[in-house]
């Protein structure tokens, strides 16, 4: 106790004439709901153990500091612009890294944990399979947990959410099958909100006090200062903060004045620094030995665990080190892995090529491919491969089998192929089918030339011809679903023209816009278009020399209107002028049916036919 309250006093010693000169500063410090280090409590104020700590530093030091509400997000992007100069609790990644400077000890080190409602039937990372989970959005637990079920292969369905507790709160709405906060979040709020730990924790991890990058440095250095000497006192202000906001008021009750302690330490401080200096430089040497066995320790367990083949080569190409997912992809141990190289599992016949991979990982830094490997068992199967250099003589490599999912892959490329061939075939054969009806129909229709039952064969014949074109089309095309109506009404309406004697005196003149229609509309349609033209060449220029047929198509906002529009005499009312009814009225009532459209009969200067039908 002595040596830590020496070690407190040399720090204040040294720091304490800095601070006076400073003066009253303030410190905007960015505040989200991260409870019990920090949150918003009932009456709009923010508490929580990281503000008592830094009232004490501020009391000290001449600082104010002022809290700056909102949500973790806001408060990265309010670091960035300048908007706060002090961040609490923030995890390291290399991303954060370009725009933060950390401080260099840690506030605490957390663990991300997954939570469900207390009468959920989920007990394990596997049940959520298909599940909703709730992460708070920027969150560092929000990304390892990303990577977990990536690893894992877990397909679930991510809520992102403003805070921890907006996190809770999806779960307790039923929004949620689950959701991902830090252990000490989690542990002083899961009974308020009613809900449970799944015992799934991962990826534990430091969080630090962080500044702008080039920022505020002395500020970091000095809450370092503190946080070092409070972390070795149990009666600190960070402790008894920490120890109240977490588990309640508690009864340590400090029995020695801090006055008579800081006089204590400074009247040793003159007897003992060299032997406090000493103490210190071989307390961190120990600690930051620990904890860098620690963290060894942690990522060979994240190696040893990962679901991907992982190996160590050096610059010849050689296995230095391999997980046991590698050993399992291989059908190799470890040792004999050591004692092959990469060229080893390579298929002779792929070898050469294969190892421009190596080449290219050597002199870029970083590769990625797909190519095959060889088992040991000699079966051949292919994998993706990911490199990464670490230094001149290592090189790390992920690598995951896709033989499945090529294998999957070919089979369904080869299915399609099959489906196009017997979908070609079958428009062919409907085509050739059809052109044989029509030519019946034209050898009946010549035999019928001066009998009244002429003309309904010839219109027979253009309905024929009309599906005909529709097929020829579809054979055509690449895809046998949908074809574009401009091309099909475009060769449609002078294959119709073309059977009556007088083509050459009616002009035709087109205006259809590019759209793609279903097949079931397109094939009522072109009948539809049939029976109109028909109609016109029948008996909207009786009497005439020459006339116009205008025929307009559009699509607009899942609507299609067609225009069939004629120059001619006009008919006195929709019973005239080949509306009789017949044959011909009837089809085209029915086809309108069958479209669920309308059809509008205006007479202006002739007769304009209008179409209209819904689309999906």
């Amino acid at each position: 106790m002595v040596k830590r309250a020496l070690c407190f006093a040399v720090l204040m010693l040294l720091s304490f004439p800095a601070a006076r000169a400073e003066g009253n500063a303030t410190v905007r410090v960015g505040a989200f709901n991260y409870y019990p280090g920090i949150f918003l409590d009932v009456d709009g104020k923010v508490k929580g153990f990281y503000v008592d700590a830094l009232a004490e530093v501020g009391r000290e030091r001449g600082i104010d500091f002022e809290y700056v509400w909102g949500t973790w997000n806001e408060g990265l992007e309010r670091i960035k612009d300048g908007s706060v100069d002090l961040l609490t609790s923030v995890a390291y990644t290399p991303e954060r890294e370009r725009y933060l400077d950390y401080g260099e000890e840690p506030l605490l080190t957390v663990w991300s944990e997954l939570y469900v409602g207390i009468d959920s039937d989920i007990r394990g990372i596997t049940d959520f399979e298909g599940k909703r989970v709730a992460l708070m959005k920027g969150d560092y637990n929000a990304q390892n947990f990303r990577t977990l079920v990536d690893s894992l292969r877990i397909t679930v369905e991510i809520l992102e959410e403003g805070s921890f507790e907006d996190v809770f709160k999806a779960i307790v709405d039923g929004r949620a099958d689950g959701g991902v906060v830090n252990c000490t979040f989690g542990a002083g709020r899961q009974r308020q909100y009613g809900i449970r730990s799944t015992g799934v924790i991962f990826n534990p991890f430091d969080i630090f006090f962080a500044v702008a990058e080039g920022k505020n440095a002395e500020l970091l250095s000095t809450l370092d200062g503190y946080l070092e000497t409070w972390k070795h006192q149990q009666s600190s202000v960070y402790s008894l903060a920490r120890q109240r906001w977490t588990y309640g008021e508690t009864s340590l009750v400090q029995a020695i004045p801090r006055w008579v302690v800081y006089v204590a330490a400074g009247m040793l401080l003159l007897l003992g620094a060299l032997l406090s200096f000493s103490i210190l430089l071989r307390s961190r040497v120990r600690r930051a030995t620990r904890e860098l066995s620690e963290r060894e320790a942690k990522l060979r367990s994240y190696i040893e665990n990962d679901p991907e083949g992982i190996f160590v080569v050096d610059s010849e190409g050689r296995y230095l080190e391999a997980n046991p997912a590698a050993q399992r992809l291989t059908g190799y141990t470890e040792r004999e892995l050591r004692s092959l190289s990469v060229i080893d599992l390579q298929p002779r016949s792929t070898a050469e090529e294969d190892m421009r991979y190596f080449r290219a990982l050597k002199e870029k830094g970083s590769s990625k491919d797909e190519f095959s490997y060889r088992r040991k068992d000699g079966e051949i199967r292919r994998w993706s491969l990911e490199g990464v250099k670490l230094s001149d003589d290592r090189y790390l490599g992920f690598a995951r089998d896709i033989t499945d999912r090529v294998r999957a892959d070919l089979e369904i490329k080869s299915l399609l192929e099959e489906k196009e061939i017997l979908l070609k075939e079958v428009h062919h054969r409907i085509k050739n089918n059809m052109n044989t009806i029509r030519g019946l129909l034209q050898l009946q229709k010549d035999a019928l030339r001066d009998s009244p039952a002429f003309s309904a064969i010839q219109d027979a014949e253009n309905r024929v011809q009309s599906m005909i074109v529709l097929y020829d089309k579809l054979y055509c095309s690449e895809n046998y679903r949908e074809l574009s109506a401009k091309a099909y009404l475009e060769s449609l309406a002078p294959g119709v023209l073309g059977t009556f004697p007088r083509r050459a005196d009616i002009s035709l003149v087109m205006d259809v816009q590019d759209f793609s229609l279903n097949v079931q509309y397109l094939a009522p349609l072109g009948i539809l278009c049939n029976e109109l033209m028909t109609n016109s060449m029948k008996h909207a220029f009786a009497g005439r020399d020459s006339g116009t047929i205008t025929i307009s198509a559009s699509s607009i906002d899942g609507v299609v209107t067609v225009l069939v529009r004629d120059d001619g005499i006009g008919m006195t009312d929709p019973a005239s002028a080949g509306f009789r009814k017949g044959f011909g009225l009837d089809l085209v009532d029915m086809l309108m049916r069958q479209l669920d459209g309308t059809l509008a009969v205006e007479v202006d200067g002739g007769t304009s036919c209008t179409l209209r039908f819904p689309v999906a």
